[in-house]
């Protein structure tokens, strides 16, 4: 009887987890650096990815591979070291025919080389098993044609020889929703399993005997196909259900509402496309009508496996996402039920490991990137989050110190180019205190420094002004200080001034300033009320001592204005006395 005779006027939901293996897929990769190196997953068994070297350039400034007569052309890869330490690299052939490959330590900018081989595995490809590595930390892979004369695809794949299975061993059935695996562990022997029913949340299913369960996460928002397949043609359906946000709730969630693709056909041969929503968790279940066990089947995704992430799913997280230099930040993913590793790298050199942890910014500006490699039994998620650390705002106009007399101005505007829509606040003090007047306590960029001050003491007074240049919100990042001080000096005052002075022609007029000032130095000048009156001095310094003559018929006068000065440098002058 035919499936589809069976399910009339029946709605059923067929759920899939898509497995692929990529051996034979070309996928053309820009990762001719280290910084540029491709991630690829350790698995628990052999599962390639197929790669070129056509066209790359030769990367530089690192430290020459010891095997495989390297003369460029060569294409990096980087994996998370799991917790055992050791890790197995093999490659085989596509149109490239004779490979080498290098591993390497450190960062991408400072590598040091671990191991080289050139035929270690079949035919002249490359294979090495390296032990004794930190768990957690990333290990970088380089592989090249052979005198770079037969470049080409070739196929890499990375697995922990603690748990590899070989080819004959296939991953773990996943009976259970609960312990789905990904499609990408394919291919897969079904085995025994009871039905659980059809219709309803198994949509166009009419039966789900011998049930394989897969959930994997979207990787890419553009269309995935995804294949469910028997190796020997045998009759296999399957229904696919999402999205979801995680993969518990994809188990306790999926429905008939929410069902994506589903076949209940007589083919052993079946595939359908689907634009996922990046980040969100799809389920997919394969089952066997006819209820026969030791079918192969096989979950192939298009494009490729990077399309999509399995069984481990994590965010990582920065708070505060925009910081200042040198301020402390908090670093955290997700939990991973199933995890046994949480290994964290960033900016120069960092590592922690668990779901949370600590940093502290630099003193220089720009993002950082914090990575955070979640290694469960299996497989390797990874999650990355940024932090930008914005510029202090730096005032380029630093200012003199300035030297002013009492009821003068002191001036000063600061300047701070970067970052744009920076300000400043300022806050004054004097020494002594209450020696100087005519000036607020505080102020911003809204109240600049213009202002006259006053000093009536009789010694000289410093008030400073501490500038301190502020970013833009939100972070409103704080710069270096600068002091703009302002040095008052008083005016010195004449104590004894002069009164007016009556004599004879041919009398001297005599007259001696003091001022409330010591060092306080005096200048006059002298005019007469007529060219009749001579004998005095019509400029000069200290005293006045002078014989004066009036050569007329009538009375006269001389006038000396007396001005008293402060001492140097300042010589800030006081208020003039008129000796008549």
């Amino acid at each position: 009887m035919k499936k589809f005779n069976q399910i009339t006027h029946q709605l059923y939901l067929l759920m899939i987890v898509a497995f692929t293996s990529l051996a034979g897929q070309l996928t053309a990769a820009p990762n001719d650096t280290p910084c540029n190196a491709i991630t690829i997953n350790v698995n628990n068994y052999c599962n390639p990815t197929t790669f070129d070297n056509v066209g790359q350039s030769t990367s530089s400034g690192i430290p020459a591979p010891s095997c495989g007569s390297f003369a460029g052309g060569d294409v990096w890869f980087s994996l998370i070291v799991p917790a055992s330490g050791a890790i197995h690299i093999s490659t085989s052939s596509g149109t490239m025919s004779d490979g080498a490959m290098a591993i390497y330590t450190g960062n991408c900018n400072a590598l040091t080389l671990v191991d080289c081989n050139d035929d270690g595995n079949s035919g002249l490809m490359p294979e090495i098993d390296a032990n004794n590595l930190v768990a957690g930390s990333t290990l970088w892979i380089r592989i090249w044609s052979v005198q770079n004369v037969s470049n080409g695809s070739f196929d890499i794949c990375a697995t922990e020889p603690s748990t590899q299975r070989g080819p004959t061993i296939p991953p773990t059935i996943a009976n259970t929703c609960a312990t789905a695996g990904c499609p990408t562990d394919g291919p897969f022997p079904n085995q025994s399993g009871p039905s659980m029913g059809g219709g309803g949340a198994f949509g166009c299913l009419g039966s789900t005997p011998n049930p394989i369960w897969s959930v994997f996460q979207a990787a890419v928002s553009t269309p995935i196909t995804v294949g469910a397949n028997s190796s020997n043609g045998a009759d296999i359906d399957y229904v696919m259900w999402g999205p979801f946000a995680n993969p518990a709730a994809a188990c306790a969630g999926y429905s008939a509402s929410n069902v994506i693709s589903c076949s209940y056909s007589t083919s052993g041969s079946n595939s359908w496309t689907f634009t996922p929503v990046v980040g969100q968790f799809y389920l997919l279940l394969v089952t066997n009508y006819s209820g026969q066990t030791g079918i192969t089947m096989s979950m192939p995704i298009t494009p490729s496996s990077s399309a999509i992430n399995c069984a481990c799913s994590t965010t990582a997280s920065i708070s505060p996402t925009s910081i200042c230099p040198n301020m402390p930040f908090s670093i955290s993913c997700t939990a991973v039920p199933t995890a046994t590793a949480y290994n964290w790298t960033g900016p120069s050199g960092f590592s922690a490991t668990g779901t949370s942890t600590s940093s502290t910014a630099p003193s220089t500006a720009g993002p950082l990137t914090y990575t955070v490699s979640v290694v469960t039994s299996g497989y390797t998620c990874t999650s990355t989050a940024t932090v930008t650390v914005n510029a202090k705002p730096t005032i380029t106009n630093f200012p003199l110190p300035a030297t002013i007399c009492d009821g003068q101005v002191a001036q000063y505007t600061p300047t701070i180019p970067t970052p744009a829509g920076s300000t400043y606040t300022w806050a004054a003090s004097c020494v002594p205190a209450g020696a100087v007047w005519g000036f607020p306590a505080s102020g911003s960029n809204l109240t600049p420094i213009n202002y006259t001050l006053h000093n009536s003491g009789t010694a000289s007074a410093v008030v400073t002004f501490t500038i301190t240049p502020q970013g833009p919100g939100p972070t409103n990042c704080t710069g270096p200080q600068v002091f703009y001080q302002v040095t008052v000096n008083p005016k010195p005052s004449i104590n004894n001034p002069p009164a007016m002075a009556f004599i004879c022609s041919g009398s001297s007029a005599q007259y001696t300033p003091t001022a409330s000032l010591a060092g306080t130095t005096f200048t006059y000048t002298a005019s007469a009320s007529s060219v009749n009156v001579s004998g005095f001095t019509p400029g000069g310094a200290a005293s006045i001592n002078d014989v004066i003559l009036n050569n007329g018929t009538t009375p006269e006068t001389v006038t000396y204005i007396v001005t008293p000065h402060g001492s140097a440098p300042s010589l800030c002058a006081g208020t003039t006395a008129n000796f008549v």
